[in-house]
């Protein structure tokens, strides 16, 4: 399933209902809402990942008390890929949170470099969706026989 925009709390409910797979709820606003009412979302079986892509942004997220942070390195207004970004964030994320690297991984040693940076989890999309055949992509990715 592909990241889809913040949803209305009814739509998210009725996705829940239907046990469709989780949404990454990418919105820049969504940061700067209190955590507290994240916990409705929490509450609903809901993970929150609060997404960054700058220092300020990470400050926020780590000031709001965030428990997964994803740090993307695409730029989602322009696109462009910025290599290199996680490892820029990952100190201002400390210890206490999930640290998930995202987008412009498009391969072992990508996923490699990230984990050795402190990557608790990767987010890969494009390469997956674009692999003629994802089971081998993800095989390669992991280092898992395919």
């Amino acid at each position: 399933p592909q990241p889809q925009r913040r949803k209305r709390l009814a739509d998210m409910l009725d996705d829940r209902q239907e046990a469709l797979d989780p949404k990454i709820m990418i919105d820049e606003k969504a940061a700067r809402r209190p955590l507290a009412d994240q916990n409705t979302d929490v509450a609903l079986g809901l993970g929150v990942l609060v997404e960054v892509h700058t220092a300020d942004e990470a400050d926020v997220a780590v000031d709001l008390g965030a428990s997964v942070i994803g740090v993307n390195h695409r730029d989602l207004r322009t696109l462009t890929m910025h290599a290199g970004r996680f490892e820029q964030l990952r100190p201002i994320l400390g210890d206490d949170v999930v640290a998930v690297a995202e987008s412009g991984i498009t391969g072992p040693a990508d996923a490699a470099r990230l984990v050795a940076a402190g990557a608790d989890a990767i987010l890969v999309g494009e390469t997956l969706m674009r692999a003629p055949d994802v089971g081998r992509a993800l095989a390669e990715l992991t280092g898992a026989p395919s």
